[in-house]
């Protein structure tokens, strides 16, 4: 660092400029998650010399620049060079600054000394972006730089709401005020709310044409403000509160009211509300535009992100309010008529499958054990759509994804692996489910998911699906026929790791599986052999390790020694 062509930068040419700007990228990258390379750049003087290019450069090595000092020194670092550059308007520096602060907001989380400056980037940022207009229009590119500053008030609102509730620090609540104006002045929402307005007195309408044309930057903009009013709502209880209480709920309604907004902009919507006011508003929303399909691929969208466990998702709504657990097969219901009503909508059929899984689950469940009284039989009506959905996308790996996974959780309250197709005792319980295993067989679920297995075995990206699929072979017919379906499949093929690993989480999570299969030691035997077999033919592929560990759990689970799949990788 020092010496050229890092700098001084402003007696370079335009090659310096890629050079240094490639070096700045690779600071933030070796910077990443590792305190030993921050620490020796230090030392060598990166801090000083990224400084530097970012106050005496013009061009986008300046970001580069900005967002690597980020990585360094945090946002100590980045407010130095930003209070420097705030009397000249719009600069690189700025704007890079801009986008610095968005990820060293996320970063400052858990980092007390991190958050203690959160509170002078929010004011200089607030004061930024009330004269961004007058100087974004000088700088002749204020669409994307409304862009980079609302992402960048969100991060920080998000990070300083758990610690600043509202009426307690004037900042954050006039943040959360510019967020909400964002939304009021997009073209195409300030458009439909003026529409709404003037039809009020209907009960029934649609807003129709406003003759606005959205700015396509502008709808990311109020995308963005949309997903930090979200994300403040998820992460503060009382922000939660807050925001019902000043309109911003309605507001979000009356946008998604009007289906003027773009589908993006109206998932954001969605998804923003929900975090408000929980899975209710959703369902209500869906019931009121259950013509749209538009308004019924976002509520279904956000339906998954409230009710997935996946917390490693980016839009899980962690803490979003749940239904009560009496409203669920009422929610399951919605979803089947939002699947009846839009029959050839692709994305409505993906989503609801998926949320036909997941609701399965969760109105099966029962805290005393068992399955709740009348529930089997609620569950039952999601056969039939679940399976139309499937042989009209039968070739679409996203549709046939959530089926699956629907079907799964189907079978896994009426396995006809256990030959529950006749009613082994008067209970209403048994009963309902045998009358499920009949209409799963009836339907043909079992084969869907065989042929699902065939079709999507050498297809990228979907070893979820092919888990799901093995899971219903195997729930119907019983672990011995999933076995010549992985041991057809060619080496390195997904089917193979998926199966495993269906097997697996099987019989760990149904003891009635592992002992049926345990049982006849034809089976345990065939299990042992398969896994040594694959073992030994993926020995030195990508696959191995994964496949290794994936027949150790199973062959543990049946009572094989370990020892068989290691000898057969060595």
């Amino acid at each position: 660092f020092g010496p050229p062509p890092w700098g001084p930068p402003a007696t370079m040419g335009r090659d310096a400029e890629e050079l240094r700007r490639a070096l700045a990228y690779l600071v933030t990258s070796l910077a990443d998650g590792s305190t030993q390379a921050v620490s020796m750049l230090c030392a060598e003087g990166a801090m000083a010399s990224l400084a530097e290019v970012s106050l005496q450069g013009s061009g986008l090595e300046v970001e580069a620049a900005m967002w690597a000092l980020g990585s360094l020194g945090g946002i100590g670092a980045v407010l130095d060079v930003m209070s420097k550059q705030q009397a000249t308007g719009v600069s690189q520096a700025m704007r890079g600054g801009v986008l610095a602060l968005s990820q060293c907001a996320w970063n400052a989380v858990g980092d007390q000394e991190e958050l203690s400056r959160l509170p002078v980037a929010l004011a200089l940022l607030l004061d930024f972006m009330a004269h961004e207009e007058t100087l974004s229009a000088a700088s002749g590119d204020g669409s994307s730089l409304r862009v980079q500053c609302v992402v960048a008030l969100g991060s920080v609102l998000a990070s300083l709401v758990t610690h600043a509730p509202p009426n307690r620090h004037g900042n954050v609540d006039r943040g959360v005020e510019v967020l909400l104006t964002c939304l009021q002045t997009t073209p195409v929402l300030s458009a439909s709310s003026n529409a709404a307005a003037g039809a009020a007195a209907a009960s029934d309408t649609t807003c129709g044409s406003s003759g606005a044309v959205a700015d396509a930057a502008a709808s990311f903009a109020a995308e963005k403000a949309a997903e930090a009013i979200g994300r403040i709502a998820l992460a503060s209880v009382e922000w939660r509160q807050a925001l019902r209480q000043c309109g911003a709920l309605e507001a979000l309604a009356g946008w998604i009211h009007c289906r003027e907004a773009p589908l993006r902009l109206q998932q954001y919507l969605f998804w923003a509300a929900a975090a408000i006011a929980g899975l209710q508003f959703v369902s209500n929303e869906m019931r009121l535009h259950m013509a749209s399909a538009d308004a019924v691929h976002a509520g279904l969208c956000t339906i998954i992100d409230i009710l997935d466990d996946d917390i490693e998702d980016e839009y899980a709504s962690v803490g979003a309010e749940r239904s009560k657990d009496a409203d669920m097969p009422a929610l399951l219901g919605l979803v089947l008529e939002a699947m009846r009503t839009h029959p050839g909508a692709l994305e409505v059929q993906e989503k609801a499958c998926s949320c036909v899984g997941l609701l399965v689950r969760l109105v099966t469940a029962s805290r005393q054990g068992g399955v709740p009284a009348g529930c089997v039989a609620v569950v039952a009506a999601a056969v039939a759509p679940v399976v139309a959905a499937a042989r009209r996308f039968a070739r679409c790996p996203e549709v046939v994804r959530g089926v699956c996974a629907a079907l799964r959780a189907l079978l896994g309250v009426a396995p006809l692996c256990l030959d529950s197709s006749h009613c082994p005792s008067s209970s209403s319980e048994d009963c309902q489910k045998a009358a499920l295993a009949c209409a799963l067989s009836e339907e043909g679920a079992v084969d869907f998911a065989d042929e699902a297995c065939d079709a999507f075995a050498t297809t990228p990206h979907t070893e979820d699906l092919l888990e799901d699929a093995i899971a219903v072979v195997a729930l119907g017919r019983g672990f011995r026929a999933v076995l010549p379906k992985l041991d057809a499949a060619p080496p390195g093929s997904l089917l193979r790791v998926a199966g495993l690993k269906a097997l697996f989480e099987l019989g760990r999570g149904d003891l009635r599986l592992m002992g049926q299969a345990c049982r006849d030691a034809g089976v345990v035997q065939a299990i042992a052999d398969m896994c040594a077999k694959l073992a030994a033919e993926e020995a030195g592929t990508d696959q191995c390790g994964r496949i290794s560990e994936s027949a150790a759990l199973l062959m543990g689970l049946c009572g094989c020694a370990p020892m068989h799949v290691s000898r057969a990788g060595a």
